[in-house]
């Protein structure tokens, strides 16, 4: 934009000189060379400018994962639990608002991650765990479940130096404030590189899994990899 500014500038001071010497014949002559050459070249600096921007859209739609294709993960995973959930008497559990980092599997330290994802999409997934920690769902965003705050959540922990009693005392205090029903957790979801494979975890105060998501024609399909109880 700079450089059609400079343009437009620079073209404005020569007109303007003709004006002043229109009565000079060549100033006249010399006129429709003026509009055409300009007519020229900012099609060439819009042409330019569109492709450079195109260039950067390209670059930023697989350098970085955006909210909504986080949210269309945590959909859904959600809805892929939701029949499960409501056979067992889940499904009215609340959801953490912020997702986890890192998932389960970073705390297992045999963990095949080749098997899943490549040198290149471990770089990015690391990249995503930096520049994504702490998200928060917004309920506007996720109609199915209601959210709550880890905030509020983590001062139910009062026993934190008496690991017997720890669980038991955590719900007392959480059953205090929102009764029965208990509340799941989703990590963030991390995506390889091209966007086809995604590492996820739900879990709850009774345990949790981990699975991977695959996108093959169009379509997610889901694979548990872990799995553990608390």
């Amino acid at each position: 934009m700079s450089t059609i500014l400079v343009f437009k500038l620079n073209f404005v001071g020569l007109f303007g000189q003709c004006l002043q010497q229109q009565q000079t014949q060549s100033c006249i002559r010399y006129q429709p060379f003026y509009d055409e050459k300009m007519k020229s070249i900012i099609k060439y600096i819009f042409f330019v400018i569109l492709f450079i921007s195109c260039t950067n859209q390209k670059k930023s739609d697989s350098s970085e994962v955006t909210d909504d294709e986080i949210y269309m993960i945590v959909k859904m995973v959600l809805k892929d639990f939701e029949t499960h959930q409501k056979i067992d008497g889940t499904f009215e559990y609340y959801l953490q608002d912020e997702l986890e980092t890192p998932p389960q599997a970073f705390l297992i330290p045999n963990f095949d991650f080749q098997k899943y994802f490549s040198k290149n999409d471990l770089n990015f997934i690391d990249k995503q765990i930096v520049e994504r920690t702490n998200f928060k769902l917004i309920q506007d965003s996720i109609k199915t479940k209601k959210i709550i705050s880890k905030k509020i959540i983590q001062t139910f922990d009062t026993e934190k130096n008496d690991q017997l009693n720890r669980k038991d005392t955590f719900i007392k205090n959480y059953q205090k404030k929102y009764g029965s029903k208990y509340y799941d957790i989703i990590s963030l979801p991390l995506f390889s590189k091209d966007k086809k494979t995604v590492l996820i975890d739900v879990s709850n105060i009774f345990g949790g899994r981990s699975m991977i998501y695959k996108k093959n024609n169009d379509k997610w399909v889901s694979n548990i990899v872990i799995s553990w109880s608390n």
